[in-house]
Order: structure tokens, then C-alpha cells, then sequence
């Protein structure tokens, strides 16, 4: 009996982490995150080939100020990602640090129920492959801006 007991113990010693899984900060390549105020949800898909986030809240252009996500690598590097009004324009922005960073395939979009920010690998030339993504809505009528985020970290799929 005891030597029954014994192999029991030392089977789920050995099968146990498998059946439950990896313990640690391990990343994934998708995280979601609750919202506060104007986003629900933030939906990160950090791709091979495009950071993809989607903020669940309010939206339309009319319906806000700005919106934006902040992307931050395991480096320090960060870039802010920003649709906003200036005046009578919206304009879509992509910036590391202080500097605006030229990027053809950067797509701002609000489709039913959520902003898209789809940004190509191309135009993130510093970030890192393991990012942590942070998520802004402010809209006029709001009193507090809508935030989702930090996330855990995200690697690269």
C-alpha cells in the first residue's frame, strides 16, 4: 500500500504542471483588459506582422475628443498610437517619444461597438517583441476619461 501510495505521489509530482500549466509571467500573444468610464474592454493582438487593439466603448469621431493606446517594450521604448480633432480635421498620429513617426499602413477605425488601431511591425522599428499596451478614450461627455490597461505582457505572435 504504501508503495502505491508512493508512484500516486510521485505521478502527480510529475503530471500535475502539465495538466495545469506553466506557472510564472509567461506572456501570450492576445490579452484583454477591463475598462473604465467610456471603454468596456481593450482586445490586444500583438501579431507577427501588425500590433492590432481594439477599445470597446464610445465612438464615432463625433463622439470623442481623442482616443489612443500607448504601446511600451521591454526596453523602455514606448509609441503612443492617436486619433484626435484638431479644429475641424481628424487626424491620425503614430509618435515614439516626442517624434512623430511617418506610417502609411496605420489604421484608425471605429466599427460597431469599438475603436480598431491597427498599426504595422514595419512602422514599430524599436519595440520590442514582448509589449504592454494601455488604452485612452476622452469624449466630451464624459467628466472622467475612459482608460483600459496597462496589460501583462503580450508577445509577438
Amino acid at each position: 500500500m504504501k508503495k502505491l501510495c508512493a508512484a500516486l505521489m510521485a505521478a502527480a509530482v510529475l503530471v500535475g504542471p502539465l495538466l495545469v500549466g506553466p506557472v510564472g509571467t509567461a506572456a501570450a500573444d492576445t490579452a484583454t483588459e477591463p475598462g473604465t468610464s467610456d471603454i468596456k474592454k481593450m482586445v490586444v493582438d500583438n501579431g507577427a506582422n501588425a500590433v492590432v487593439v481594439k477599445l470597446h466603448g464610445t465612438g464615432g469621431r463625433a463622439a470623442v475628443r481623442w482616443v489612443n493606446v500607448k504601446l511600451k517594450g521591454a526596453n523602455g521604448v514606448s509609441y503612443t498610437v492617436q486619433g484626435a480633432w484638431y479644429s475641424v480635421d481628424w487626424v491620425d498620429s503614430l509618435e515614439r517619444g516626442q517624434r512623430l513617426v511617418a506610417c502609411d499602413g496605420l489604421r484608425i477605425h471605429y466599427r460597431s461597438g469599438y475603436w480598431q488601431f491597427r498599426v504595422p511591425r514595419t512602422c514599430l522599428g524599436r519595440l520590442t517583441d514582448q509589449v504592454k499596451v494601455s488604452g485612452l478614450i476622452v469624449s466630451p461627455t464624459s467628466a472622467i476619461a475612459g482608460e483600459a490597461g496597462p496589460t501583462g505582457w503580450v508577445r509577438r505572435g
